[in-house]
């Protein structure tokens, strides 16, 4: 196995390149595939971003902050 022998930042890089990863699906399985791929990709970073909009609007939110342990916002 080629990514076996390389580095694991190097496979992180190989493994994360969305037009590797297309290209590669599109020549397997054809645009239905190609499409299933871009909503998974679509749905975690859409999720990461839901996520983090959630932990900011926790903090900024003065209702969270007064029932917070006193060590993170003196609360």
């Amino acid at each position: 196995m080629v990514l076996g022998r390389i580095a694991w930042f190097n496979q992180a890089v190989v493994a994360s390149d969305i037009t590797a990863q297309s290209t590669a699906t599109a020549a397997s399985g054809g645009w239905p595939v190609v499409l299933a791929k871009a909503i998974q990709i679509i749905s975690i970073v859409g999720g990461v971003i839901w996520w983090l909009y959630g932990v900011y609007s926790d903090i900024t939110d003065v209702d969270d902050i007064a029932n917070m342990p006193s060590w993170i916002f003196g609360g």
